[in-house]
């Protein structure tokens, strides 16, 4: 595998564990519509 390629996995795989870390750390609760949101945005 390339480097770039590396890179990039390595890239997508911070912003995923970020971005879950965040979700989990919220004060709110995910309410149906912030739910829908979320699962648009990861598809």
């Amino acid at each position: 595998m390339s480097r770039a390629a590396d890179y990039t996995i390595k890239g997508f795989l911070y912003q995923f564990n970020k971005t879950l870390l965040e979700i989990l750390n919220s004060q709110d609760d995910l309410t149906p519509k912030k739910w829908t949101s979320l699962q648009a945005a990861l598809t």
